[in-house]
């Protein structure tokens, strides 16, 4: 993990901010960054950033549509998905309750050969 970047957050979330820093270890405190945008495009090209935080890419509107449009493409293959059900009693009868299950292990120590 690199960073965690809060980017154009109202100013309310510094003092929380500063609580969870106090709590955490000095490692991760350091690599949160609050209003920051300098050190995230250190971080990250600038071409995948939206624009919206001052990067190249398109708005994260148009980014969330083109997602969406991605997820209604595969309707059909979500809908299929649905049919498709475990039947737990088949499970349940070829799967009695043995030992192995009971203590983790089947046998006995008395003899215990390693190599």
């Amino acid at each position: 993990m690199k960073g965690i970047f809060i980017v154009d957050a109202p100013d309310y979330v510094k003092p929380i901010l500063d609580l969870i820093r106090k709590f955490s270890s000095q490692k991760i405190s350091k690599r949160i960054y609050f209003n920051e945008p300098d050190k995230l495009f250190e971080m990250l090209p600038k071409d995948i950033i939206p624009h919206e935080f001052g990067g190249d890419a398109n708005s994260i509107v148009k980014m969330a549509d083109k997602i969406l449009h991605c997820f209604e493409k595969e309707v059909p293959w979500f809908e299929e998905q649905d049919n498709y059900k475990a039947n737990l009693e088949l499970y349940r009868e070829t799967h009695k309750e043995t030992e192995v299950d009971t203590f983790g292990v089947q046998g006995s120590f008395r003899k215990l050969a390693v190599d």
